[in-house]
Parts: structure tokens; C-alpha cells; sequence
């Protein structure tokens, strides 16, 4: 499958190397114009070509999927424009790294926040909740992990774009697995894990890999996407996960014909 991985500035990087350690064919565009010299270079080492712009799509043959951030203001008129003839399928970031990680995680419970006000707080309560299951979590204050009640930070400076899940899970995969200690022959390529629950905040959605996935409100629809689409629809992603709490007067406003078999409202 050829994938296309528009935006590089909010997770497209990580997204591009994931999917080519899966095997896929990756193309990228750097829409935004900003991708630093160190990233570009890890995209050359995996082989992740460049687009220098949507016009290259004019060659593109068989299947492709477009995979773009959620406030992103892309249509289907352009990728049309310039192959009328291409057979493409558009999926968010959230999407895309559900796909990456459907052999990840089903033997924990993993709980998913978004919502306008209080995911932040959320995740910390529901952190105290669940400490006896060794938390991993990526949130506004940063990705971190709690071994036995003790807090290691493993990123303070990390956005809650959908794809820096995957990059806190690497992050812990590290600790739990230091090269040096493979390379000294202390372990041999042990796949440990020292989390046995996960909790990630989202501001637009969320990917769909978790058992739940909390709503806390839309206390404001503010527009994206060039005022193309809106916060409740975005986060609309939501009920993606098979479980979903939501808050009432956001399901009663914005998801009232939603029909879901595992919804709780409060």
C-alpha cells in the first residue's frame, strides 16, 4: 500500500518511520515548509521520499492513502486536480496511528481524553485511579511513565499530537529495554514492558486504541480547518473506542444521533 504523509510538523515524522518499519511504501510533503534538517535525514535513512508538492501526485498509480491532521483543511478537489484518476482513501493522524498500533496493547487497559477544558486534570485523577497498574501516560505536562508509585519522566516537552502516542510507548520501550544492556549481554532482546495500563490525552479526537475513550466537554466549538470544520466534529473520533464516557450536554448538543452500544453519559 502507498501511503502519503502530509504534515510533517505535528507527528508526520513519526508516523512516516512507523509505517515503513511496517513495511509499507511512504511518500511525505512537508505542507508547512518547516521539517528540520535531522528529521529529513531519518526520513532519507528509512526511505521516505519527498514531495516537493501536491503536483508530484500527478504520476501516482494504483492505491493510496492520504493521511493528514484533523485541522487540516484539505479536499478531495485538490488531490483530484492533480490525478483525477487516483484511487485514494483520506485518513486522519488519529487513524493512521490506530493502524499502527493494532498489535499493541490488547492485554492492558487503555483509556483515551479529549474534550476542550479538563483533559489534563483528567488524566491525572484518573492516573490516582489506576497507580496500582503502573500508568504509562502522555499528557500536557509530558510523557511519563509510574513504576511502583515512583514518576519517570521520559519526555517533559512533547505535544499531545495523536502521534506522540507512538512515541511515548517507544519511550518507554527504551527504558525497559536499554541497548546497553543487550549489547553487554545482561539481556538478549527482551521485549519488557513496565506498564500494565495506559492513559492519553488528545486535543482533536483520539485514535481509537483504547477500551475508553472520555469526552470531558465542548465547552467551546471553536472553528479549524480554515473554519472548514469544528472542535465537536473532530472530536467526534471519539466514539472510535468501543467504551465512551461523555459528558451529557456535549453528547445532548453534537452527538445525539450517534448511536453507540458501549456509551456513558455525565
Amino acid at each position: 500500500m502507498n501511503n502519503l504523509v502530509i504534515d510533517l510538523t505535528h507527528g508526520g515524522v513519526k508516523i512516516s518511520v512507523s509505517l515503513k518499519k511496517k513495511g509499507e511504501n511512504v511518500y511525505a510533503y512537508d505542507i508547512y515548509g518547516t521539517l528540520k534538517s535531522a528529521d529529513m535525514q531519518m526520513l532519507e535513512a528509512y526511505g521516505v521520499e519527498l514531495l516537493e508538492d501536491l503536483s508530484d501526485l500527478a504520476g501516482f498509480e494504483g492505491d493510496l492513502k492520504i493521511i493528514y491532521p484533523v485541522h487540516l483543511p484539505l479536499t478531495s478537489d485538490e488531490i483530484s486536480k492533480n490525478n483525477p484518476d487516483l484511487n485514494y482513501t483520506f485518513l486522519t493522524h488519529h487513524e493512521a496511528v490506530c493502524e499502527i498500533l493494532e498489535d499493541w496493547g490488547d492485554d492492558i487497559p487503555v483509556v483515551e481524553v479529549t474534550g476542550v477544558k479538563g483533559k489534563t486534570s483528567s488524566v491525572f485523577m484518573l492516573k490516582e485511579i489506576m497507580i496500582s497498574e503502573n500508568p504509562l501516560i502522555l499528557s500536557s505536562l509530558g510523557a511519563i511513565l509510574y513504576e511502583n508509585g515512583r514518576e519517570i519522566i521520559l519526555k517533559k516537552n512533547i505535544s499531545i499530537t495523536p502521534a506522540n502516542i507512538k512515541e511515548t510507548i517507544d519511550l518507554a520501550y527504551k527504558i525497559a529495554n536499554p541497548v546497553c544492556k543487550i549489547a553487554e549481554g545482561i539481556v538478549e532482546g527482551e521485549n519488557l514492558r513496565k506498564y500494565s495500563s495506559a492513559i492519553f490525552e488528545s486535543s482533536l479526537g483520539v485514535s481509537g486504541v483504547g477500551d475508553v475513550g472520555l469526552l470531558t466537554n465542548i465547552s467551546e466549538n471553536y472553528s479549524i480547518a480554515k473554519k472548514k470544520s469544528t472542535a465537536s466534529q473532530a472530536k467526534r473520533q471519539v466514539f472510535r473506542c468501543p467504551n465512551v464516557a461523555c459528558e451529557k450536554e456535549a453528547y445532548d448538543k453534537y452527538y445525539s444521533d450517534v448511536e453507540h452500544t458501549g456509551l456513558n453519559t455525565f
